[in-house]
Order: C-alpha cells, then structure tokens, then sequence
C-alpha cells in the first residue's frame, strides 16, 4: 500500500486526478469531446475533473478509500479481495 498517497488530502487526491485524465487523454491526442464521445462521459464533466473541480461521485470515492485506508485503485480492482 502507497501510504504517501493516503498521506494527500482529498483537494490534492483531486489534483493528481485531474492531471492524470489530462495526461492520458493528451497521450491519445485526444480532445475533451472526443474523450466525451468515447466514454459516454459528458465533456463538461471531463473538464472538471482535468481542472478539479470533479463532481461529487469522484470524490466520495476518494473519501471512501481514504476512510478505508486504501488507495482508490483497489476499490476498482475486481481481479480478487485481499
């Protein structure tokens, strides 16, 4: 378990989320709408999660995973339960 990542408080959590949306869909050349029209994802939700301004959704999750005392990428881990 990354302990520094549950070090970050949910406002940073959001931050590193957001630029890693970005990065990825920038990888892929890829524009907010079309990343909106690949994912069913609307691209104004798209943006606010690349600027932090993520809709509520997004950061229960990381409210959960941090209560919980896990990184968020193990609550979407469906291979097994450790």
């Amino acid at each position: 378990m990354n302990s520094d990542y549950l070090d970050l408080d949910i406002n940073e959590q959001m931050i590193k989320l957001g630029l890693k949306v970005l990065h990825y869909r920038k990888l892929r050349n890829l524009t907010q709408d079309e990343l909106s029209e690949k994912s069913g994802v609307s691209t104004v939700v798209i943006s606010r999660i690349e600027n932090t301004t993520a809709n509520m959704e997004v950061m229960t999750i990381l409210k959960i995973a941090k209560a919980l005392k896990v990184n968020p990428h193990k609550l979407f881990d469906f291979r097994e339960i450790d």
